[in-house]
């Protein structure tokens, strides 16, 4: 992990233009865009029938976490994931954070940051990312 963060941090513009994927100018097709819409909206639709109406109609496994929470780790997790520059950034600034949730683990800081930097958005804007 050390080398990988080490050889990211050397040469941002080398690490990004090596393993990101940008395409310039990229929108989705019109019908890409409407499938996505459609299985998003089964899924809403499968936990309205659930009776997931409301956010605290669901339980987390992860303590002092509910669904909101969950769901801006989910997208600081995407945004990590989607590119180096950006988890790199998590990792230099979520590591420190372990000391103030007392956590002994290097990714809970992660985790900790990508719901703390999202924390502003309305739910329309979490549902629209």
């Amino acid at each position: 992990m050390r080398t990988f963060l080490d050889f990211a941090l050397e040469d941002p513009a080398r690490c990004e233009l090596l393993l990101e994927r940008h395409i310039p100018g990229f929108t989705p097709s019109p019908e890409s865009y409407a499938l996505a819409e459609e299985v998003l909206g089964r899924a809403g639709k499968l936990l309205n029938e659930a009776g997931v109406t409301e956010q605290g109609d669901i339980d987390t496994d992860c303590t002092g976490w509910d669904v909101r929470k969950m769901a801006l780790h989910v997208l600081g997790s995407g945004d990590a994931q989607a590119s180096v520059r950006e988890f790199v950034h998590q990792v230099r600034k979520g590591k420190p954070l372990n000391k103030e949730i007392d956590s002994h683990h290097w990714v809970d800081g992660l985790n900790e940051l990508q719901i703390r930097e999202r924390d502003h958005l309305s739910n329309e804007n979490i549902v629209g990312q």
